[in-house]
């Protein structure tokens, strides 16, 4: 009497095998709202020492610039004069030269100007783009040191004798940015849908290690100005990567 054909035990695939992390990853994507963690308005000055005072060199995104229209700002230049100053050691402010176009990227909108002091120049005072509560204004100084102005923290030291190894502004560098990451679903998302397919804890510790690296990389580049990329297009791809990896 011959024995029934053994049939080999069916193994649930890697998707079942996931089921409960793929199916919050699908909830997700389904239900997500529109990611709004790159629409930050930013604006970014560049200060240099000068023998009178010094020069600034400020720059705005365009969509931010609509912004200003759209709130009601008709002279641009005066706008940008009066929210972005500099004070002397005696708290009074020092006086804006000529302002005029300086170079900047598609997307972006730039002036600069000069800036005479009575006084040794001490503090930059920004008040720009009020009209967006989470802006964030990064205010380069001179030395080597920078500066991160918004509503709680307005005014910055022009010069400082720290030294240039102890960012002073480090705290605040690291609560913005993980704000930036807590506050954009593209990001949770995104991750979320990468720890489907880590079983070990050397895959979870690689997954997450190279998106901050990558994503800390395309920031400084940005940030120093190495690259500037279209927003729209930008968008698009964080979208597509997104479903490509879902």
């Amino acid at each position: 009497m011959s024995r029934p054909e053994a049939r080999p035990i069916a193994r649930p695939g890697p998707l079942a095998r996931r089921g409960p992390a793929a199916a919050l990853a699908a909830l997700a994507l389904l239900t997500a709202a529109p990611a709004a963690a790159h629409d930050r308005a930013t604006s970014r000055s560049r200060w240099t020492r000068t023998d009178e005072g010094a020069e600034v060199r400020v720059r705005l995104r365009v969509l931010d610039v609509s912004l200003l229209r759209a709130a009601g700002v008709t002279d641009l230049d005066a706008y940008l004069q009066t929210r972005l100053s500099l004070e002397d050691a005696t708290g009074h402010r020092c006086t804006p030269g000529a302002i005029e176009p300086a170079p900047a990227g598609r997307a972006f909108l730039a002036r600069r100007w000069t800036l005479r002091c009575e006084g040794a120049p001490a503090a930059v005072r920004s008040a720009l783009l009020l009209e967006a509560p989470t802006h964030l204004h990064v205010a380069a100084l001179p030395g080597g040191r920078s500066a991160l102005l918004d509503r709680s923290q307005p005014r910055a030291a022009f010069a400082s004798s720290a030294p240039a190894s102890v960012p002073p502004h480090l705290g605040r560098a690291v609560l913005h940015g993980a704000r930036h990451i807590v506050s954009g679903p593209d990001h949770l998302l995104f991750l979320a849908l990468l720890l489907v397919f880590a079983t070990r804890l050397r895959e979870l510790a690689g997954v997450v290690t190279g998106f901050t690296l990558g994503h800390s990389a395309t920031l400084a580049a940005a940030a120093l100005g190495a690259v500037s990329a279209e927003e729209r297009i930008v968008e698009a791809l964080i979208g597509a990567s997104i479903a490509i990896v879902a």
